[in-house]
């Protein structure tokens, strides 16, 4: 466990990533005031998602307004309908907050999967360069000696790799601006779409 929700014990049901239905699901990052809105945010969910959260994590209360979010968004490219529902989840997130007048910042890096496809949002309330950074590459993920990199053309299976950090060379990757979220495809195309 690297980290845990401001506040809250660790403990084996806070750690990620999170499973729910057909997603994995993890955060990197925080909900600002999130012990301000935590009852909030249970009190807009479905019967099923108020009861598949199991920990007291933000990152769960997160996916769970995804979950609702992905359950009404009508659209039928299972990426697409990805994305919507977390922008749908951090519009949430941060109404909540402003409406409790809650003035910390909320980070939210997330990664969320069907295993197929994934959207991996760099977001920050303001919009700033505050943002937890975001890399992507493209190519065959190689690791030798325990050390970790991304070859474009190398020998093997192409790969899209989305980390915090540049594994290997900074410049086989891109960074994410902030607000932004990386979709990548089942067919390993990547899409960069403002939040």
């Amino acid at each position: 466990v690297r980290a845990a929700t401001p506040g809250l014990p660790v403990t084996h049901l806070n750690c990620h990533p999170f499973q729910r239905k057909q997603f994995a699901f993890m955060h990197n990052g925080s909900v600002g005031g999130f012990s301000m809105i935590k009852r909030r945010i249970r009190e807009g969910l479905s019967y099923h998602a108020y009861n598949a959260i199991e920990g007291s994590t933000d990152s769960e209360h997160v996916l769970a307004l995804m979950g609702d979010a992905y359950d009404s968004v009508v659209e039928e490219d299972p990426l697409d309908r990805m994305a919507l529902a977390l922008c749908q989840a951090v519009t949430q997130v941060e109404s909540l907050r402003k409406a409790a007048g809650v003035e910390e910042q909320s980070y939210l890096n997330m990664a969320v999967t069907d295993g197929r496809c994934a959207v991996v949002s760099r977001y920050v309330s303001d919009g700033s360069e505050g943002a937890h950074s975001l890399y992507y590459a493209c190519g065959c993920l190689m690791v030798e000696r325990g050390e970790a990199r991304v070859v474009e053309g190398g020998e093997g299976e192409a790969a899209v790799v989305v980390a915090s950090e540049p594994l290997g060379p900074a410049t086989a990757w891109t960074p994410v601006p902030p607000n932004h979220m990386v979709m990548v495809s089942d067919d390993r195309m990547v899409e960069v779409r403002a939040m």
